[in-house]
């Protein structure tokens, strides 16, 4: 009676080709019909790609068949998930060795594709186990006696692999180069987002603490600075105006003076017997010669202390922007400026003259 009790499974496991690979591509297989048949054995419902293939074992108890989907309890058929099972999922079930099902079952993992047994967490799914604690007899100290973080070794090692898992595949210039290449990309985006995760856990301590120093501290730093801004923008406002006021009194002096030195070599050369004109050019020129005597820069400073001043800053203003940007549009930065304003606008679906948007 137990060999007829699986003689449906052993049927499909003998249309199996080779390795023992499950397939539910047979025609008809969408319904599956098996009423009144015995479908003892081991399954694996096949299910989408990116979901988990649960592992699914049916056997008898006397007068009662039993079912027991990946790791929950065991069902009978007077159960409400019994019939539900066989109207949704028993269609995309293939038939799996006995070992397989136990080796799924046990590690989450179906031998031969690698595919998820169980939804796993990224962590179980890469095995990032932490070496044993100290407390359990692990070594936790490098060579120098400090304490190790395991997560951290783990991770390291798992990094380390798929760095050299990459280096071995060369060129992908065949499918399973390129299958194997796109499970390393999957391996390494999930182990980065882990890596991620235990980075920001392990800086979080340090990172309030950096928070709480900040708070002491930038309440004064900052009203500091602002007494700084503010008087130096006001000592600034007064060298400017005391430097106007003093080249003012130095212009007007000049002048004063030019005045006096033109008419008395006005007065001299017209003594002397020199035409109008003569005189008049004679005074022009020793006008001219005086000069203005330029006032001392302004310096604002404590009684010991250096001069204060506003840092001066050099600023571009632009004339022609036509031509500015003909002079610059050749060099690397400006073109690398135009392609994040090119990809910005790519971002927000709305494309420009002079642009198109495509996938990357």
């Amino acid at each position: 009676m137990t060999k007829e009790l699986y003689k449906y499974w052993n049927r499909e496991l003998n249309h199996i080709a080779g390795g023992f690979t499950p397939t539910i591509d047979e025609p008809g297989r969408e319904s599956r019909d098996t009423a009144g048949e015995p479908v003892d054995g081991y399954w694996r419902i096949m299910a989408a790609r990116t979901k988990a293939d649960a592992p699914v074992a049916i056997w008898h108890d006397g007068e009662r068949v039993m079912l027991k989907i990946g790791r929950r309890d065991p069902m009978d058929n007077e159960a409400p998930d019994f019939e539900a099972f066989f109207a949704s999922s028993w269609p995309k079930c293939a038939a799996v060795l006995e070992a397989d099902y136990h080796a799924a079952l046990a590690s989450g993992i179906w031998p031969g594709d690698g595919k998820q047994s169980r939804q796993m967490s990224e962590e179980e799914r890469l095995d990032i186990i932490p070496t044993t604690p100290a407390d359990q007899g692990g070594n936790m100290v490098d060579e120098d006696g400090q304490p190790l973080d395991p997560y951290h070794q783990t991770i390291l090692a798992k990094a380390t692999s798929l760095v050299e898992k990459t280096n071995e595949l060369g060129a992908l210039d065949s499918m399973p180069k390129a299958e194997k290449a796109a499970t390393i990309v999957t391996d390494a985006r999930s182990l980065r987002k882990i890596a991620d995760g235990k980075r920001d856990e392990a800086k979080r301590p340090h990172d309030e603490a950096a928070a709480r120093v900040q708070a002491k501290w930038k309440p004064i730093l900052d009203s500091l600075d602002a007494v700084t801004r503010g008087l130096v923008d006001a000592i600034d406002k007064f060298q400017k105006a005391e430097a106007a006021r003093l080249k003012k009194i130095a212009d007007d002096a000049a002048e004063e003076e030019r005045q006096r030195v033109a008419t008395e070599t006005a007065k001299r050369m017209e003594a002397q017997g020199a035409t109008e004109e003569e005189a008049a050019e004679a005074a022009q020129e020793a006008a001219a010669a005086v000069e203005t005597v330029v006032a001392a820069p302004v310096k604002v400073a404590s009684a010991h202390g250096r001069a204060v001043s506003k840092a001066k800053r050099k600023v571009g203003v632009i004339t022609d922007q036509a031509a500015f940007i003909e002079a610059i549009k050749g060099g690397e930065d400006f073109t690398a400026w135009l392609q994040q304003k090119a990809d910005a606008i790519a971002r927000s679906k709305t494309p420009v003259a002079g642009m198109k948007i495509v996938d990357a």
